[in-house]
């Protein structure tokens, strides 16, 4: 992911959570991990680049403390081996129930040329990239690109904020 659209996913889509009471708990070049705490929960909202390709993901998910393991959706094999059970470090890989914001192609929220390639299926490719697939190209790169994926993730938020609004309902 270049550093244009990071930047802005953390200005745009950062802001938006900030807004909304959440802190960015970890972020690099390739993720942002976004908290926030109510009592004894702690709702987790991340945003991550595939290795491969030009799309990011962004999920969602909740973990409850001071509850039994069943009910913390933690899957603590996974959080203890690779966060050392630290709550600060905790993102939705850690978690059993998970949320996906839909994209422009299912969780996919593309940032660059999408085709449709034989034998691949659909396939996001940099813009400025001089190896294209095989296939048909369905969605073209335009320089107002960056700007429309961080406000269309902002405009479906609301689907994050309910979905993590039950879960907090459903524990009670």
């Amino acid at each position: 992911m270049n550093k244009d659209i990071r930047d802005l996913l953390l200005n745009k889509v950062g802001k938006e959570l900030a807004e909304k009471g959440f802190s960015i708990a970890d972020s690099t070049h390739k993720y942002a991990v976004y908290h926030r705490r109510h009592g004894d929960c702690i709702e987790i909202i991340q945003w991550a680049k595939d290795k491969y390709e030009t799309y990011i993901t962004v999920s969602a998910s909740i973990v409850f403390l001071n509850t039994t393991e069943e009910k913390a959706n933690i899957n603590f094999k996974w959080f203890n081996e690779f966060n050392n059970c630290d709550y600060n470090k905790i993102d939705v890989d850690d978690c059993i129930k998970k949320y996906y914001l839909k994209g422009h192609f299912g969780d996919e929220f593309h940032y660059g040329d999408v085709y449709i390639a034989i034998g691949r299926g659909l396939v996001g490719v940099a813009h400025n990239s001089n190896t294209k697939p095989l296939g048909f190209k369905i969605k073209k790169y335009k320089d107002s690109t960056y700007l429309d994926l961080c406000n269309l993730i902002i405009k479906r938020m609301k689907f994050v904020y309910s979905w993590l609004g039950e879960q907090k309902q459903s524990i009670s």
